[in-house]
């Protein structure tokens, strides 16, 4: 990821944990869905086939966990877009959770 430029996706029309997901693969956090399942929001990894499958939305404790991801990345990352990322999704992941 050094001296790249992060990958944004046009992805605000999509529910938040969607958008998280599209925002950490693009940008190699993550490689696919079942690693967003497993590392990020802490659940199988099904988890998330299943959640849009049945059109739900994560539990409250996937979003605590996806949270905590957030931060997590945020402590390991410099480039500094990235960074502006970060805090806009765990900005957005808070008003989820209160």
């Amino acid at each position: 990821m050094i001296g790249e430029l992060p990958m944004l996706i046009k992805s605000d029309h999509l529910p938040l944990f969607e958008q998280a997901f599209e925002f950490l693969r693009a940008n190699c956090y993550l490689n696919d869905a079942a690693d967003f399942s497993r590392i990020a929001l802490g659940r199988t990894r099904t988890y998330l086939s299943v959640i849009r499958y049945n059109g739900h939305e994560p539990s409250p404790e996937a979003y605590r966990n996806l949270h905590a991801y957030l931060q997590t990345c945020l402590t390991e990352t410099t480039d500094t877009e990235l960074c502006h990322w970060l805090e806009h999704y765990i900005t957005k992941t808070q008003k989820v959770l209160s």
